[in-house]
């Protein structure tokens, strides 16, 4: 997803804990009693025993992680409420796929059926993750849209309304698309012109009012001047993070961008003495304007007259620690513009970011176009790291790789730079797309305010490559669409609901973001390519319905060392032409040959 002015990216952000359906293991007879019993007690809260549930009990019962996530007091009326409304519940299915975990169907009274399911930590016993959810047929009589297959059986064949492509006219969509693109650059690239030239009397004449107040305050001229003029330059190596910074009498002001990121955080440090030479000199002290985490710098003219410098970062325990690439340069002239994108997502996500040459970085200058208006609605300049090359011994694939899905859909992020790909910030997911089904100018209908409007909602997701099935999730639920990125669940398994396939040796595919309840393999399962495996989701981090897809040389997709495997399909149509070994980028429309 989409990271703009006014952007919510649709990413996949790696965490630090393993899912709750890990690698397989040998079930237990301990872990089993432990399943029964926590299954037993819950059933008995729906037999007239929540309303005397406590916090108390709620905590004996749940991981500290899980009630961090959902506090006690939160489930027990939500418990209450639903025990209420249902009463004793009798099950009709056992679908559980991992030892460590139940999933199963429950039929009340009034013939409504949900679905239960938790997981447990075999050393502590406790709940790790868990939910319930209504079920609206019996289980067996039920869709793979809304159950997965039981445990032992092959998985049932994808549910024919779900299976129907949502475009038909793939040829009228393509070029609706090349249209509204043409749109946007005509609005955006005299507001990239005006920008680098330092053209204000042409900016506002290109700018909505509100875009334009602000350069009021601040004019273009002064903000290129701020990028090309008196610029410090200096790498925290082990963190990745890299400081640009303008040097003044009185101080440094500038960003701070860590790995490959396009975030730029603002920092600004003060000189304890007077600058009256040729280079920085002496300390600076002062904070990052995000959290005002404290920073600073001892700057100092090496034996070879360079400038060295050292930082302190309490915030990461860093102290007196050796900068490197070490600068300053009095011009640093914006050049040509080295690559250029036009994400029109749809409704108000239409932007143009553009990377321009900055001495050995880049300047980004990110347009956003209202498409009623016709004018600018956002224009931000920031430093960009561009992406470094891969290593010459970097591993390829070994594996065939299919698109996993059918009919014709659009790639939201892909590409080997960061600038199309933001995923390319992580190595383990360098090559990594998220893909959305794009129709009549936008990736939803209505007004996008849940997972139901977007069109790719509910798709049937196939195995991309044949191997064997290493790790499911399968219980986490589906978020609300567009929601801030602090308030996405769950934070310790921002994949959601995710399919792991070991396709070669060290070659593994992750296939993430799958709708709650609906993949349809095990850990152990031998794939074909082709097979169904669940349905496009919304679980984890994610700002909308869409497909994850990667590869990487280890099974863990938490594992931030691991090394990204370029992801390339055997065949494919990209924008209406038939390619074999493709590799779509950002914008492509791409549909199975």
């Amino acid at each position: 997803m989409l990271r703009r002015l006014v952007l919510i990216p649709m990413i996949l952000l790696l965490g630090s804990t393993a899912s709750i359906a890990g690698a397989a293991q040998p079930a237990t007879p301990a872990t089993d009693q432990v399943i029964q019993d926590h299954l037993e007690w819950y059933l008995g809260l729906f037999d007239g025993g929540a309303e005397s549930l406590t916090e108390a009990e709620v905590e004996e019962r749940f991981d500290q992680g899980f009630l961090e996530l959902v506090p006690a007091s939160e489930l027990i009326a939500t418990t209450q409420r639903i025990a209420g409304e249902l009463g004793p519940l009798h099950q009709v299915d056992d679908q559980t796929r991992n030892p460590d975990e139940f999933i199963g169907v429950f039929e009340a009274e009034s013939g409504d059926h949900v679905m239960i399911a938790f997981a447990v930590d075999p050393e502590t016993g406790l709940i790790t993750g868990f939910f319930i959810t209504p079920a609206d047929v019996p289980a067996a009589e039920g869709s793979p849209v809304a159950t997965p297959a039981p445990a032992g059986d092959a998985p049932p064949p994808a549910s024919p309304v779900a299976a129907t492509p949502v475009v038909v006219d793939p040829d009228e969509q393509i070029a609706l698309h090349a249209d509204i693109v043409s749109e946007i650059r005509a609005v955006s690239d005299p507001v990239l012109e005006a920008v680098v030239a330092g053209d204000q009397d042409t900016l506002l004449e290109l700018v909505s009012p509100e875009v334009a107040g602000v350069f009021q305050d601040a004019t273009i001229a002064d903000i290129i001047d701020g990028y090309t003029t008196s610029q410090v330059q200096m790498v925290l190596p082990e963190e990745h993070a890299y400081f640009f910074g303008q040097w003044s009498d009185s101080g440094i002001q500038g960003f701070v961008i860590f790995g490959e990121g396009d975030s730029a955080i603002p920092f600004e440090l003060q000189a304890e003495i007077p600058q009256d030479g040729g280079l920085p000199s002496g300390r600076f002290n002062g904070a990052l304007q995000q959290d005002q985490s404290e920073l600073s710098v001892d700057f100092s003219a090496n034996d070879d007259g360079n400038l060295g410098a050292t930082l302190d970062f309490p915030a990461l325990g860093i102290e007196g620690a050796e900068l490197s690439e070490v600068a300053f340069l009095e011009e640093r002239p914006i050049g040509e513009m080295v690559d250029d994108s036009v994400i029109a997502h749809g409704g108000a996500n239409m932007v143009h970011r553009a990377d321009f040459a900055w001495g050995d970085h880049l300047i980004r200058v990110s347009v956003g176009v209202d498409p009623d208006t016709q004018q600018a609605n956002a224009v931000q300049v920031l430093p960009a790291i561009p992406t470094p090359p891969a290593a010459p011994d970097a591993p390829q694939a070994r594996a065939t790789y299919h698109l996993p899905f059918e009919g014709l859909w659009w790639v939201y992020w892909g590409g080997d730079t960061q600038l199309r790909n933001y995923h390319a910030e992580f190595s383990s997911q360098r090559y990594a797309y998220d893909l959305v089904v794009w129709k009549d100018g936008t990736t939803f209908r209505g007004d996008g305010t849940s997972n139901e409007d977007y069109w790719a909602w509910g798709q049937p997701v196939y195995a991309p490559a044949s191997g064997t099935v290493v790790n499911v999730e399968n219980g986490l639920p589906d978020i609300e669409p567009n929601l801030p990125p602090g308030e996405r669940n769950p934070s310790h398994n921002p994949a959601g609901n995710h399919v792991v396939i070991e396709t070669a040796e060290d070659e593994y595919v992750f296939v993430a973001h799958m709708q709650q309840g609906s993949v349809q393999v095990a850990v152990g399962d031998q794939v074909s390519a082709g097979d169904p495996i669940g349905l496009t989701g919304n679980s984890g981090n994610t700002s909308e319905p869409h497909i994850h897809i990667h590869v990487q040389d280890t099974p863990d997709v938490y594992d931030l060392e691991a090394n990204g495997i370029p992801l390339v399909f055997a065949s494919a149509v990209v924008d209406g032409e038939p390619q074999t070994d493709a590799a779509p980028v950002q914008g492509n429309f791409v549909s199975p040959e």
